[in-house]
């Protein structure tokens, strides 16, 4: 199989399609990590099949949630990004809004990091949606990585 990724704007109609289609198949298992929010714990308990990994968050933690500190560290997330993506039953790698980081971390260590994820999830034969917000932000980050989405 070969990976297929794809980058795509929150609010566009392709978000909602590419992210509804993604949602509905639930034979193909998905691997979540927000840089800005924390998962809902509703949305883990209806997706148990999927993995969600984000940023600490109060109430209920399900088996298939992780969480890491704050501020971010990008060798965390990494680790357990790599983890999960190691025992090869992913088939999407999910990264959401991963601009954010921007705000703790230079625009080029971040570019590093998430080509870095990139290239393991398809080493792996796992697909990479990122998805981003259209801000200042995004538009620091967004261009040098359309190449690899």
């Amino acid at each position: 199989m070969k990976s297929k990724n794809s980058m795509i704007k929150t609010g566009d109609s392709s978000c909602e399609y590419v992210l509804g289609k993604i949602m509905k198949n639930k034979k193909k298992r998905k691997l979540f990590v927000s840089a800005k929010i924390p998962i809902d714990a509703g949305i883990a308990k209806k997706n148990e099949k999927d993995y969600f990994i984000s940023i600490k968050s109060v109430g209920k933690r399900f088996d298939n949630q992780e969480f890491y500190g704050f501020p971010p560290s990008l060798q965390e997330i990494s680790l357990m990004v790599s983890d999960r993506l190691i025992g090869g039953e992913y088939e999407y790698l999910v990264l959401d809004s991963f601009e954010y980081l921007l705000t703790f971390y230079d625009v080029y260590v971040l570019e590093k990091f998430i080509r870095f994820l990139i290239r393991s999830s398809n080493e792996m034969n796992v697909s990479v949606v990122g998805i981003y917000e259209d801000n200042e932000q995004s538009s620091r980050l967004v261009p040098s990585l359309v190449g690899y989405f």
